[in-house]
């Protein structure tokens, strides 16, 4: 029996994105898509099985599209509680730095009680890549509190 010799490759969400809809609104068969892309029919129809799935990720966080795997955080509700921090604290122009998103990160977990956590320096970059981060100067009186709606919200979370 001879041997195929065919290389296969990964797509990016790019990719995967412009195959569905080749696929599902010009009507290509899902074999010639599979072919142009260079991956096997059967990964092609195991990819339009999840598209909705990974339409809803991307639609929580337009991030994942410039990203190779959807794979998030091991601490995906730290991460959560983190970010929603971050933007509350942006909105209400309190001054933030890494230390302190590190140090509620480490209070988020004690308050989901894995306590597993770890909110090092790596996290950090990682979580800044995850979910679009960016560090901007702020400029202006940081007069503004933010804590009563930000703990209503974690209510809502049941993180307190």
């Amino acid at each position: 029996m001879a041997k195929r010799n065919i290389k296969y490759k990964s797509l990016n969400i790019k990719e995967i994105l412009k195959a569905i809809n080749e696929v599902e609104d010009e009507g290509c068969p899902v074999k010639v898509v599979a072919e142009k892309y260079g991956v096997p029919h059967n990964t092609l129809s195991t990819i339009l099985k999840n598209k909705e799935n990974l339409k809803n990720k991307i639609s929580e966080n337009p991030v994942l599209i410039s990203r190779k795997r959807l794979r998030l955080g091991k601490y995906e509700n730290v991460d959560k509680a983190v970010v929603f921090f971050v933007k509350e604290a942006r909105s209400n122009n309190l001054a933030i730095n890494g230390k302190l998103i590190q140090k509620k990160a480490k209070q988020y977990d004690s308050a989901l009680n894995s306590n597993s956590f770890n909110a090092s320096n790596g996290w950090f970059a990682r979580l800044k890549t995850r979910t679009g981060l960016e560090w901007r100067c702020l400029t202006g009186p940081f007069i503004r509190p933010f804590f009563v709606p930000f703990r209503c919200h974690l209510l809502q979370l049941s993180l307190c």
